[in-house]
């Protein structure tokens, strides 16, 4: 995850999420810096809203498979 994250981060990538299959968790990180992200939020439940597609609502629990 880490090398990733360096990759994303150094290439501007404005966001990208990650699913913790161990915990069921998604995890989203946002606002590159060049050398990592300025926003890492956990989400368990509850709708989320990508900055690709900001109308459209995503049920967390459909992506984690629960």
């Amino acid at each position: 995850m880490e090398v990733k994250h360096q990759v994303y981060a150094a290439a501007i990538i404005p966001e990208y999420w990650l699913i913790n299959l161990r915990t069921l968790e998604l995890m989203v990180f946002r606002f590159p810096t060049g050398v990592g992200f300025q926003s890492r939020e956990v989400f368990k439940d509850g709708e989320i809203r990508s900055l690709a597609f900001p109308d459209v609502d995503i049920s967390v629990e459909r992506l984690l498979g629960i």
